[in-house]
């Protein structure tokens, strides 16, 4: 009898997380346009971005913005799915031309891209240039979000440099050595400053030391669980830039195990965060205080909303997410070829 397929259990690591699911109101007004925008570039497969379903995961993490800031945060999304694709195939030195071009189209945002450019560059332009037309930015938030984006295109670049995906192997010495470059190439530090949208935070409040470890250990949670979700996607696809694949090849524990301690790691991290927010935020005086507290309210939201797109979008799990997210078990799928296409 043949042995049955490999598999394991997510663990429920938002069982006890006092935010609970939510919606943005322009949710189906904005989807189609974003959609359509990024796809008209034709840069990938419709099919990806469509499965990705990034303005699902924008009206999670931000329930409370405007449509014109949604359909913002639904472009810069889509447009991290294409270069998060295309990234799979290309080397670091690919990238690094990629970041010049995009830094270039977040200075330039007016002028239109040479026709013979990659297309990675006009699509920021275009999102970036939308958004200086439709969203009020409080003082210092562009230049906050450029910088994010910088940092992330820079892990991006690392990322590229650091894993050897075909083989299925990893270049990391130990979990914690690529947890460091994980967190920057994840892409959420943008989506951090995407959380300063209606708000008049002055830089004092946006950088105190409390808020900064809220962000720090939100961005770990999402770290943690989004690599619990995917693990199995990657892993048939050939990409081993994931905690799970590195912590396998680093250490003597098993997958089992390796779940196990991830779960161990993310309670340890949702306690310290609500210990913080339980003990106080720090206190700038009103309107401040007010607004810094909606800030605050917005990370702890992202954690809830990263869970609830990944089972409900067909990002990591086709159309199987829901009955997954019940019953919580992985049966990993065979590695039939380097890009798996049968969960589009």
């Amino acid at each position: 009898m043949a042995s049955p397929p490999l598999s394991y259990n997510i663990p429920d690591t938002l069982d006890q997380w006092p935010w609970g699911r939510r919606m943005n109101p322009h949710y189906n007004a904005v989807k189609p346009v974003a959609l359509e925008w990024v796809n008209g570039f034709g840069a990938i497969d419709p099919r990806i971005v469509e499965a990705a379903e990034c303005c699902l995961l924008a009206s999670l993490a931000y329930p409370d913005l405007t449509k014109d800031q949604l359909n913002f945060i639904s472009e810069y999304l889509n447009t991290t799915i294409v270069l998060d694709y295309l990234e799979l195939t290309t080397t670091e030195e690919v990238i690094s031309h990629w970041k010049e071009l995009v830094m270039d189209a977040f200075k330039n945002p007016e002028t239109p891209r040479p026709g013979d450019e990659h297309i990675l560059a006009e699509m920021h332009r275009q999102f970036w240039l939308r958004g200086l037309e439709t969203i009020p930015f409080f003082s210092g938030t562009k230049e906050r979000f450029i910088q994010a984006y910088e940092r992330y295109m820079r892990g991006t670049i690392k990322q590229a440099s650091r894993k050897s995906g075909l083989k299925g192997e990893t270049l990391y010495v130990n979990v914690e050595d690529f947890l460091k470059d994980r967190s920057e190439s994840a892409g959420m530090q943008p989506a951090w400053v995407c959380m300063e949208f209606g708000l008049e935070l002055p830089q004092q409040a946006v950088q105190h030391p409390t808020v900064i470890k809220l962000v720090s250990l939100a961005n770990q949670m999402i770290v943690f669980d989004n690599d619990l979700y995917s693990y199995d996607k990657e892993q048939a696809e050939g990409d081993y830039h994931n905690t799970i694949a590195v912590a396998l090849q680093t250490s003597s524990l098993d997958l089992h195990g390796v779940v196990d301690w991830i779960a161990d790691e993310r309670k340890k991290l949702a306690t310290e965060f609500l210990a913080i927010l339980n003990s106080g935020l720090p206190s700038f005086g009103e309107p401040v205080d007010s607004q810094l507290a909606v800030y605050v309210d917005r990370i702890g939201n992202w954690v809830r909303a990263n869970e609830c797109w990944s089972f409900e979008s067909r990002r990591y799990f086709g159309s199987k997410g829901r009955e997954i997210q019940e019953h919580r078990t992985v049966v990993l799928t065979q590695k039939d070829g380097y890009l798996l296409t049968s969960r589009l």
